[in-house]
């Protein structure tokens, strides 16, 4: 099964976390990551899917007020982190420092990519994810590639519809091959921006190797009939 990233963001009570916990629980859901408010990490640890956090700080452990370091995420056993996220307007040495953190804790790290509308009109979206990635690759070593993925989410999308899923499949399978070829590397790379129950039930069978939901992920039942279509 293709994994599934639900990045719950800043939703939901303690009461309702708990019953969304308890929903996923009653299935058997490989290659699912959860990813809730900082607060909900230590309790949503299950045997039934993975924990990650929804960002990290760029500091390591200090006098950093409101800050969660790295080491302390994989002290209780977080699986991963996303980085870049459109949302957090982070500049690209403040991501590029919170991925080295990551790394150095052996935290897998989910690494949001994107362009802009005018890019994507131009036929230069390759070329800018590419740009991107080697900015964030090149100082370090290939150890280190197993460790990150990729999440292609169109910033100017978000909020609207998605890319149609032939497109989809096209830019990520240009994009890993592209990868493949200056890395040596076979990297991940999934699609966040508009995911729904039709688009997963178009690329279920693609290049794409998974898929991060926002605010769909709120609705567990949406969650339960997207695992569905995963799965069969």
């Amino acid at each position: 099964m293709k994994s599934l990233i639900c990045n719950l963001k800043s939703n939901l009570t303690f009461e309702e976390i708990l019953n969304y916990k308890k929903n996923l629980e009653n299935l058997e859901v490989p290659n699912l990551i959860v990813c809730p408010p900082f607060c909900y990490l230590p309790i949503m640890h299950s045997k039934k899917f993975l924990i990650g956090a929804q960002d990290v700080s760029e500091f390591g452990n200090g006098p950093y007020t409101g800050k969660v370091s790295a080491r302390m995420l994989k002290s209780f056993d977080t699986f991963c982190v996303l980085l870049n996220h459109i949302e957090l307007k982070n500049k690209r040495n403040k991501v590029l420092a919170k991925l080295k953190k990551c790394l150095k804790a052996k935290l897998n790290v989910y690494l949001f990519l994107s362009e802009t509308k005018d890019e994507h009109n131009y036929q230069y979206t390759n070329k800018v994810l590419q740009e991107q990635i080697h900015y964030y690759l090149k100082d370090l070593k290939k150890e280190d590639y197993k460790l990150i993925s990729f999440i292609y989410e169109p910033s100017w999308l978000i909020g609207l519809e998605s890319l149609e899923s032939n497109e989809i499949n096209t830019i990520i399978t240009n994009l890993k091959e592209e990868l493949e070829n200056t890395y040596q590397h076979s990297f991940n790379v999934l699609y966040g921006g508009g995911v729904d129950e039709n688009l997963i039930q178009k690329l279920k069978n693609s290049n794409v190797d998974g898929f991060a939901i926002g605010n769909n992920c709120l609705d567990i039942n949406k969650v339960i009939k997207i695992i569905n279509i995963l799965k069969n």
